[in-house]
Formats: structure tokens, sequence, C-alpha cells
């Protein structure tokens, strides 16, 4: 028997970050010592609840993983499931090591992850044929994915080997009864003996079937199974064939045929029969044949088990996987896979049109703070309901074919439109989705006006994968935001390329930081009474490499953007004081250098420390540095202003206000 407690897992990934992850996902933590500790404090601990335990492996190359299977199997400890990277230079890449993976335990179940588009599903179709031991897991994952796939295949795994226990002791069984019938004119009486008392005591029901005399034994468990009595059920194979759900009866025909006609060793088949009240249950067929001497098929027998709850929970595991748990609407991967179709369809057919819009709720996060999470949550909910009854209506109005609702984000939307009869049909329902968004929400008595921004990608026969388009409509959004929020915005291939320029100056502003490729110049400003130096203010350029002096309104509003203001801010801030020091030395008199500073740099709570360690450093006198901060950094940081100024007023560093009556006190 597999274990219950502990289930493996192999890692096979060349990121070492990747196993870190999946360990901080799947490895539980031993709890031992606080329980422990609780019995001492108070006496009997409450009992530990029960958490699925995983045997995390890892292997960096398809070889070394396909070593390590080929162990665990020797030691009789078998894998349940491996996550499986599709590359991993410079070994083999992800189908090769499946294949050998395979080879080696054709029973252990694969999840594919890939960050990539060249590993679609149907090549691995094409590959494998239709096997239910293989996922695809996109990265980046969500953590509840790899939960979810973790326990749902482990279990899957668990339940296949008890129920290849359950075939390998029913195959004895059949066995034990066909030696019975070679030695029927001996033992007859002990025989029926022995089989009735199998049957009577047997959990799942039992039939046996004669080929020859076209009649079937089914037993009282097996009739009591459907909600029916001995005596209502006869003998006929009609009883179990005219009782099968109609979808499965060519299906489980079938299976049955390449049984009786030896091209499967065992006959097994997964059907609905009809209860005696009239509804369907999920049985398991199981069965094997006795062949006479010509190798035909004169007799089978075998088992019936209700699966009906198994069945249940496999679904609501599927539907889990590709829905969201707080809003029921379709998560991430279930959008990609419908894209995925509306992009196949788009290849066969040019003339076809989808649109996909992005949908972001602006200021969410004040929202949270302000009210709670809760309420946070409630808020998603209402969007969720007015977001699909608008697009019902919208569908009802401009005859869209298909419509798709999904919740990728915390406040983030996406509405895939298929089947538009004209592209100028998906800007109607931006307008639509605006215009019904715009209405207050009621909330546990609070009223919460909200307002979306949408970013609009509309089919091109040039795109590859969903991430293509889901990028572009992310990019639209963003754009959306910028020019004002609550408004949307369509894509164009000038937006990537603006996007593309903004992710490249963030990427060398990164290196340029570590290049020591900016400079500070210094702008004087001149007492027009005698046309003397009063002060400076350090200036920040960046020497770039290629492009020249790059002046501060291409890559400070980046900066901002992204946080690196921050070091940027303290590297002016060193270098200022730095270059203050030595005038101090050369010219044996103070001056005075203004620096400006960003609101993301004042509002951390180090700022004075740093402040005061570069005057130290450079042993530049404070009187001669001045703190430049604008009336919107004041504002919005109120609660922390008052210590920040008095610290630096304590360090004897001057503040003047810049850019005095543009924000609040115009």
């Amino acid at each position: 028997m597999p274990t219950e407690k502990n289930r493996r897992i192999l890692i096979i990934d060349d990121n070492r970050a990747i196993h870190d992850d999946f360990r901080k996902i799947l490895v539980r933590e031993d709890t031992s010592h606080l329980d422990a500790l609780e019995s001492s404090l108070f006496g009997e601990p409450a009992p530990a609840a029960a958490v699925t335990s995983y045997l995390v492996d890892s292997a960096y190359q398809g070889q070394e993983g396909v070593a390590l299977v080929e162990r665990r199997l020797a030691e009789g400890e078998r894998y349940a499931l491996v996550f499986l990277d599709m590359r991993m230079p410079p070994g083999w890449n992800g189908v090769e090591t499946l294949e050998r993976l395979w080879k080696v335990d054709p029973d252990i179940q694969v999840v594919i992850c890939t960050a990539y588009s060249d590993c679609s599903w149907e090549d691995l179709l094409g590959k494998f044929g239709e096997v239910d031991r293989l996922l695809i897991l996109k990265k980046p994952f969500d953590t509840a994915e790899v939960c979810q796939l973790a326990c749902a295949l482990t279990e899957k795994w668990r339940l296949a080997r008890r129920a290849h226990l359950k075939l390998n002791q029913l195959r004895a069984m059949v066995d034990e009864q066909t030696r019975d019938l070679q030695q029927l004119a001996q033992s007859l009486r002990a025989s029926e003996e022995r089989y009735t008392i199998a049957a009577a005591a047997a959990n799942d029901g039992l039939w046996d079937w004669d080929l020859l005399g076209d009649t079937v034994y089914y037993s009282p468990r097996w009739k009591a199974m459907l909600g029916f009595v001995e005596s209502e059920i006869g003998s006929a194979l009609t009883e179990w064939i005219d009782r099968l759900h109609p979808d499965d009866r060519v299906p489980v025909r079938a299976e049955l045929d390449a049984h009786l006609t030896g091209r499967v060793e065992a006959f097994r088949a997964e059907c609905r029969l009809r209860h005696k009240d009239g509804q369907y249950r999920w049985m398991l067929w199981r069965g094997l044949g006795v062949r006479d001497a010509a190798g035909r098929v004169v007799r089978m027998a075998g088992s019936q088990t209700d699966i009906t709850e198994r069945r249940v929970a496999e679904e609501q595991l599927r539907h889990d996987a590709f829905h969201d748990t707080l809003t029921g609407l379709a998560n991430r991967a279930l959008l990609s896979d419908r894209l995925e179709r509306c992009l196949a369809r788009l290849k066969r057919d040019p003339s076809l049109t989808f649109a996909v819009l992005f949908l972001d709720l602006d200021r969410f996060k004040l929202i949270n703070d302000s009210l709670g999470h809760l309420t946070g949550d409630k808020l998603l909910l209402e969007i969720a309901q007015r977001l699909t009854g608008c697009v019902r209506a919208t569908d009802t109005v401009m005859k869209i074919d298909h419509h798709s609702l999904a919740r990728i984000g915390g406040d983030e939307f996406v509405l895939l439109l298929d089947g538009l009869r004209e592209p100028e049909d998906a800007l109607r329902v931006a307008e639509r989705l605006l215009d019904t968004m715009s209405q207050p929400f009621n909330i546990d008595g609070h009223e919460i006006f909200s307002a979306f921004s949408v970013g609009v990608a509309l089919s091109r026969p040039d795109y590859a994968s969903p991430e293509e388009v889901l990028r572009d409509a992310d990019t639209a959004l963003y754009q959306a935001k910028s020019a004002g929020r609550g408004r949307y915005e369509v894509f164009d291939r000038a937006m990537h390329l603006t996007a593309m320029n903004r992710w490249q100056t963030e990427n060398e502003l990164r290196h340029a930081l570590e290049r020591d490729e900016l400079c500070l110049h210094y702008q004087p400003i001149v007492s027009l009474d005698g046309r003397a130096v009063s002060q400076l203010e350090a200036l920040v350029r960046w020497q770039h490499p290629q492009r020249g002096m790059v002046p501060p309104g291409e890559f400070i509003p980046v900066a901002e953007e992204t946080g690196l203001i921050v070091p940027l801010g303290s590297w002016v801030l060193r270098r200022a004081c730095a270059q203050l020091a030595e005038w101090r030395r050369v010219a044996g008199r103070p001056v005075s250098v203004a620096v400006n500073v960003s609101g993301k740099q004042f509002a951390r709570a180090g700022f004075v420390a740093e402040v005061e360690q570069a005057l130290a450093e450079s042993g530049a006198d404070p009187a001669s540095l001045i703190v430049e901060l604008t009336e919107t950094v004041l504002m919005e940081t109120g609660a922390v202003m008052q210590a920040r100024l008095e610290g630096l007023r304590a360090l004897g560093v001057r503040i003047h206000l810049d850019d005095f009556g543009t924000g609040y006190s115009s």
C-alpha cells in the first residue's frame, strides 16, 4: 500500500531559486516543539489539523532527475509527481526528460513548468497522445496553483495505486475462480459456496457474465447500489447496458470490445448508471475474461464500485483550478486557454475579430487601507456581479458570439470579446463599462465611488501567444491611467515602443548606478546686487556610454515610477556633500549647495540618518547643505513631516520649499 501520510514530489529545474520557492510552498515546518510547549502550558493540546505532508527532492538537470526516479523506484519509494522545467541548458529539455521519466516509471505524473510560448498543449498531445498524467503550469506560477496541483495530483496518484492493488486482488480472485472452473467436476459445490460467501461479504457489487448463455449474475450488493432489491433486476445484459448514460454507451462498448478481442489485458470503464430514483451515479467497472482453448472469452467476472464522490471531488478540483475563489469568475489559466483558442481560430480565419479589455480599479489600495480588506473583498464581489450584468446586457445589444470575464489579480479584471462584428464594438463596450462602473457602490453602509481605467487590445494576425495580447492590453491600461484615469485607451504599436523604451531606460539606469555613469552639474544662483554666486543647485545628469548626455526629463520620471529614485537620491546627496567639502577646502570659504529630495526618499524612516552620515563621511558643513522639498511632498507626508524637519534642523541643515505656488497653495 502507498503511504497515506507522506507524498513524494521531485522538482527538476536548473534554477535553484525555483527549488526554494517550491519548498516554501510544499514543505511543512516541524511544529512538534510548539505542540510540546502548548501541552506543558495548557495541558492537553488541541488536535493538530490534518495537513498533507510532501517529501520534496531536487534535481537540477534532466539526467539527474531520471537517475533519482530510478533509485527511488528500486527503493520502493516512488515519486507521485514531478514539476519539470521545459528549458534546462545544457542538458535535456523538458520533453526529452519526460520521455525518459515515463520509460522508467510510466505511472509518474508530470507538471511541465514553462514561461515560454513554444510549449503548446497541441505539440504535447501530438507526441504523447491524450494522457491524464501531464499538465502545463505557466511561469510565473501562483502559490495556490502549485498547492492545488500538488494536492490533486498526488491524491490522484494515491488513488490510482489503491485501484491498482484492488485490480490485482480482483485478478487473484478471478484466477482462483478459473482454477476452480477447471476442477468443476470435482469441486463445483465448494466453489459455489465460496463464491456465494464472497459476494455477500463484498462491499463492491459483483457480476459474472456467461457469454455462451448470454446471462449475467448480479450480486445483491450490485443491485442495492442502484437502489433495487433482489427481485427487481433480472439476469439479462440489458439490465446494465440500458441503464448506461447515453453519452457513455459508445466508450464503454469500445472498452469492452478491446478486452474481448485481446487488445487490452483487463476491462475497465468509468460510466454513469441510472439509479432507481432517476439520478445517475458514477460507477467504476472492472473485469477479466476467461478464454477457451480457441482464445475466445466465454466468461467474464468483475466488480462495480460507486465512485460518485470521487468524481464530484475531481470536478470541484478542476473548477477551482480554473476559477477565481473569491468571485467565481475565470482565472488567468482559463482566460489564457480561451485566448489560445481565439488565436488558433484567427490563424485559420484572419477575418475573425476579438478584443481584450484590461480593467483596473483606480485607488483600490486606498479602499483596503481605509475600510479594511473585508470591505475590499465585498467591493470586488459587487464589481464582478456588476461587470457580469453589464456584459450580458451588452451581449444582447451587440450580438457578440462569445465573451469571457476573468479576474487575474487583486483589482484587475479582463474581458475577452470574441466574434466582434466590427472593432468599434469593443470601444462601445468599454464606454458602457466605464459608465456602469461610475455608479456608486453601497458596501456595509459606505457609499464607495469607484473609477476604472481600461486598456483595449484588438486582435492582430501577428499575435503568437495570449501573453502578448494581455501585455498590449496592459500597456494601453497604463496609458489610460497616465492620461488621467477613469477612461480607456486602445493599444497601438507606439505604446509598445514607449513601454520598451521605458523598460530599457529603467534597466540601463540600474546599471548606470552600478557603473558610476551619473554626474552632477551645478546651476549657480547669482545675486543681482554685486553679481556674486550666492549658492548652487545640484542637478543630476546621466553620461550614457552610447547616447551621450541624457537629460533628467528622460530618466527622473522612470526613477520615480520604479523606486530607483531612492538610491539615485542617496547618490546625489553623498556626491554633493563631498563636493561641498572640496570647494570649501579649495576656496577657503563656505559655498551652499541645494539638493532636490524626492517624496519617496524623504518618507523613508532613515532619511535624517542618511543625511547625517553623508555629512559625516564628507566633512561638509551642515549649514552649507540645503534640502529642497516640494509642497506636494510635505502635504503627502504630513504624518511624518514634523519629525523629519526637526531632525534636519537639529543637524543644522537648511530647508527650502521648491516649486512654491504650483501645488496645494497655488
